[in-house]
Order: structure tokens, then C-alpha cells, then sequence
């Protein structure tokens, strides 16, 4: 500007982006300007009452909705439904075979040989995987995003590496011990006894735990 004082009005219109609310009665931004003694801009800002048109209805401008902590991909409705609830009925499933499993384990003296151990913690691992993975699968199904946090994601990845990968180990130890029972089995009786079972067993835990929970301590943010 140039010369004396100058007046302009800034009012809070219809498409102005960061305009919330209006009224009858607003406030709008009056900038005045003024040239001081030795030539240099003094800029006063100061608040008016700007009277609107009684006709004016009130505008109320929606925020943006913040997003989820945990955003999720665009997938169809039924396609939640429907993986959901299959996930929950093999996992109910799982979990009754794997528990007549472990109780026909426990009841009977005669199942109780070192190989069966393998056996027997097949089951257990398949029953825990069950019991952790497919009711929260299928909770998060139904609300169509994850709702456990951050700590239960952890958990819950670390329940099914764990459970997961003794139970492809107690798999392979079980395919080993059968190769060598057929191939070789007047060498491999009583090659097996049930300490030496139950080290296997305790290497095969041991193996997961290594693999599941470094996660629990930033590894998996190095990569």
C-alpha cells in the first residue's frame, strides 16, 4: 500500500478451508497499515465485528476423520466374513483333535513310548496355535481391522512364529525318526529312549524361541 491509512476486511467466507463455524455474528480480520514518521510499514492487526445477513445460515466445516493406528487394505466386506469364520472353525476343530489326542496321551501307558513324544508335542503345539491364532483371527475378521494394539500384534506374532515353527521341527523330527524306523529297523530299536527324545523336543523349543522372540527386542526393525 501506498499513501495513508488503508482499511481491508477479510471475512470468513463460504469456501474458506479453515473456517469451522459461522454465524450472524462473526469476526472477520482487519488489517490496518500505516506509514510511520520515517517512511517505514507499521502493520496493526486488530478484530472487528463484522454484522452478516440475517439470512446467512450457520456453516459448520467436518474435519477430516484421523486415520487408524493400524491401517488395513481395501478388502470386501464378506471377504472378512467369510475368511473369518472358516479360520474359526478350523481352529475349533483343531482344538478338539488336538485335545483327544493329548488325553488319549495321558490315559493310556502304553501310547507313552519315546516316539509318541513327538506325537504329543505335535499336538500340543497345533492346540496352542489354535487357542492363540484363531479366535483373535477371527475377532479382527469381524471388525475388519486389528483392535488388539500394538503390544497384541506383538503377541500375537509371536505366538504363531512360535507354536509354528515347533511344529514344522517336531514334523521333521518325527519324518526322520519314521525314515530311519523303515529303512533301519533292527539297528534303530532302542536307539531312541526317552531322555534323549526329550532333548530333541527341548533343542526344538529352544530353536523357535530363537526365532520368535528377537522381534520382542527391535531386530525385526533392522531389517
Amino acid at each position: 500500500m501506498h499513501g495513508g491509512n488503508s482499511e481491508s476486511i477479510i471475512s470468513c467466507s463460504e469456501l474458506e478451508p479453515n473456517c469451522t463455524a459461522r454465524s450472524p455474528d462473526t469476526l472477520a480480520l482487519s488489517v490496518v497499515s500505516a506509514w510511520s514518521g520515517n517512511g517505514s510499514t507499521v502493520d496493526a492487526y486488530r478484530l472487528v465485528e463484522h454484522q452478516l445477513p440475517a439470512s446467512a445460515a450457520p456453516t459448520v466445516a467436518m474435519a477430516p476423520e484421523a486415520p487408524h493406528p493400524f491401517p488395513t487394505a481395501d478388502v470386501p466386506d464378506h471377504a472378512h466374513y467369510t475368511i473369518g469364520s472358516v479360520i474359526l472353525a478350523i481352529g475349533i476343530t483343531g482344538m478338539i483333535g488336538n485335545f483327544l489326542v493329548i488325553y488319549a496321551f495321558s490315559r493310556s501307558r502304553s501310547l507313552r513310548t519315546p516316539a509318541n513324544m513327538f506325537i504329543i508335542n505335535l499336538a500340543i503345539t497345533d492346540l496352542l496355535m489354535c487357542i492363540t491364532q484363531a479366535p483373535i483371527f477371527f475377532t479382527t475378521s469381524m471388525h475388519k481391522r486389528w483392535i488388539f494394539g500394538e503390544k497384541g500384534c506383538e503377541l500375537y506374532a509371536f505366538c504363531g512364529a512360535l507354536f509354528g515353527i515347533c511344529s514344522m521341527i517336531t514334523l521333521t523330527v518325527i519324518a526322520v525318526d519314521r525314515y530311519f524306523v523303515i529303512t533301519r529297523p533292527l539297528t534303530s530299536i532302542g536307539v531312541l529312549s526317552r531322555k534323549r527324545a526329550f532333548f530333541i523336543l527341548v533343542g526344538a523349543w529352544t530353536y523357535s524361541l530363537g526365532w520368535s522372540l528377537p522381534p520382542f527386542f527391535g531386530w525385526i526393525l533392522r531389517i
